[in-house]
């Protein structure tokens, strides 16, 4: 059964607090009971006024021996005083209980998502391209909740499972013969459900299937805002979302009708076990009133509760594939596992080598190369730049740079070190990273810039932010550093987020500055500022420069020319110019001096 391999599992993950909580399941079920049963000696002496001393009625029995041995009068009185106390006792084992349950769902949840965003990261880049984001974002944001309801339902299970155990010894006690019958009876009922419940687990795996697709959708719709906006196409946008509503509220709508079927089955065949059971007991085993009265009373309390468990166990079934699907791409991450060096990189001192690099994104033709036997090096100091067309391999050259892919074929040097060997958060620490589709967090500038290094003088701010040419116009703002820059830095200009982010780099002291098309979307006053801080930057540290739009690489030592995934041609500005290269050709295209 699913619950048993599922309370396993969280036995084995929880095993000190899950013990303790079934601890305090076992002391509410207990108290329970025990209160429940002392309702028989207060029914003889109201019906009688004494209590029997034979062993035909063994509650009353054992009671009346209890009562003796600790030297307590039998009174109404004395028997509701010990009934209050011990369901006190019981309210507190069932307040612990609550406790325990709520603590234990949400540590779940910020265990798996703790979980997931720490695999998710030691992930490599591949994971990230090959996975829907929507999937990964709905993992995190809705299945771990979902995870942490799963988890407390199925204790609650268990719970409600214990109590019913202390009833069934009850029951025992009462008369053997009719509680076997009757629990035989409640099996035969649960039988008759568990296609219900079959149904409820594929409803729930539905909804979580939908579930990423939604966030997938939403993600889409919303980063596209402007675009839907300004083609007018609003409704047509909104269509794909509507139908995987649709098909989730349906699911929704049918796992909640199956949800409803349960009473509606099981209350008549409760309402019929209890009629057979008193005429049975009335007239075949001839069992005393007050023990007939104890086992309606309790058989009332055991139809909800089995009706509870019904409930819990639906519920639960519904949550469950979301546990399922948090491993599953927990799994999918670790297989994805980024490999790391063993070497602590203290500081870039040499140069950075591609040797014979070949690479490629695609698995099942790994010789379906998108860069081919890559030789390029790049000395300390030095300003390079890589250009060439869309699709040339610039950017998958940076990738490789970062450590973010690994070549099929060659390897990737740094100061004489395989870049495999090196540990990859030292070697990326070395590195201001600045990128064509710039990151702004929905806060203040100067939290935006100081993001990778809260720790920052202010003396270490404005330099950073005067070598990135962006002094001027956020001192030109009303509330300058504190300046809300909004979701994604929609408050600013393409330039204005370029040079935040250029001085957020610089403020690291990096000792590489790679720029991947940072100029690439400017207008041309942007550009030209970001160009006078680059050529600011030179002197300071290794510059690469990644970009199609030649103006932006005037100023660079030394030229690499990329198309088709090859290094078509390599050199100086001047020397490229003067060879009539195909460098000449985009510089004419683009019409540069």
């Amino acid at each position: 059964m699913k619950i048993i391999k599922f309370i396993k599992r969280i036995y084995k993950e929880y095993p000190k607090r899950f013990p303790f909580t079934l601890c305090i399941m076992l002391g509410t079920g207990l108290s329970e009971s025990i209160g429940i049963s002392i309702m028989v000696p207060l029914l003889n002496l109201i019906q009688s006024n004494k209590l029997a001393e034979t062993n035909s009625n063994k509650i009353a029995y054992y009671f009346l021996l209890l009562m003796n041995k600790i030297k307590v009068s039998v009174n109404i009185e004395n028997i509701l005083i010990i009934i209050f106390i011990v369901f006190l006792i019981q309210s507190g084992f069932r307040f612990v209980q609550y406790i325990m349950l709520a603590n234990l769902h949400t540590d779940v949840q910020k265990r798996l998502t703790n979980d997931l965003y720490q695999t998710y990261f030691k992930a490599s880049w591949p994971f990230f391209y090959k996975n829907n984001t929507g999937y990964l974002i709905n993992c995190m944001a809705l299945e771990t909740t979902r995870a942490g309801a799963a988890v407390q339902l199925a204790i609650m299970v268990l719970g409600e499972a214990v109590i019913l155990l202390f009833y069934g010894f009850i029951l025992i006690y009462v008369s053997w013969q009719l509680t076997i019958s009757s629990f035989l009876i409640a099996i035969i009922a649960s039988l008759a459900l568990k296609g219900l419940m079959r149904r409820a687990y594929i409803y729930g795996d539905k909804i979580s299937d939908i579930n990423n697709k939604i966030q997938s959708e939403i993600g889409d719709k919303i980063g596209l805002a402007r675009i839907i906006k300004a083609t007018a196409t609003e409704e047509k946008a909104g269509h794909s979302l509507f139908d995987l509503v649709n098909k989730k509220m349906m699911y929704r709508f049918k796992s909640l009708v199956s949800a409803a079927f349960v009473p509606v089955i099981f209350v008549p065949l409760i309402i019929g076990i209890l009629c057979m059971c008193i005429y049975i007991s009335l007239n075949y085993l001839k069992i005393e009133f007050s023990l007939i009265m104890l086992f309606i009373f309790l058989f009332y309390r055991i139809h909800p509760r089995v009706q509870q468990i019904q409930g819990y166990y639906h519920q639960m079934l519904v949550s469950l594939p979301a546990l399922e699907a948090i491993d599953a791409v927990l799994t999918k991450a670790r297989a994805y596992e980024e490999p790391d060096g063993n070497i602590e990189i203290e500081a870039f001192n040499s140069q950075i080598e591609l040797n014979d690099v070949c690479f490629s994104y695609n698995d099942e033709q790994p010789d379906l190369f998108a860069l081919k036997k890559i030789n390029l090096t790049i000395k300390k100091g030095q300003m390079v730049a890589i250009v060439g067309g869309s699709g040339s391999g610039k950017s998958t050259i940076i990738d490789l740079l970062l450590g973010l892919q690994v070549p099929n074929k060659g390897e990737v040097k740094i100061d004489n070190s395989n870049l495999l060997e090196l540990k990859k958060k030292s070697w990326r620490n070395k590195i201001g990273y600045v990128s064509q589709d710039i990151y702004l967090l929905n806060d203040s500038i100067i939290n935006n810039i100081t993001w990778k290094k809260e720790d920052a003088s202010s003396e270490e701010i404005k330099l950073a932010v005067k070598l990135a040419y962006a002094d001027e116009f956020i001192e030109g703002l009303e509330k300058g550093y504190e300046t809300l820059v909004g979701d994604r830095g929609v408050k600013l200009s393409g330039g204005q987020k370029q040079r935040i982010a250029l001085a957020r780099a610089i403020l690291q002291n990096p000792d590489i500055l790679i720029l991947d098309e940072a100029t690439s979307s400017l207008d041309a006053e942007s550009e030209h500022k970001i160009l006078e801080a680059i050529e600011q930057l030179a002197m300071r540290m290794t510059i690469i420069i990644v970009s199609h739009r030649l103006a932006a690489v005037k100023q660079a030592g030394y030229i690499y020319v990329l198309e088709k995934g090859e290094i078509f041609e390599q050199g100086t500005w001047g020397e490229l110019i003067e060879n009539k290269s195909r460098f000449q050709q985009l510089r004419n295209l683009q019409l540069l001096e």
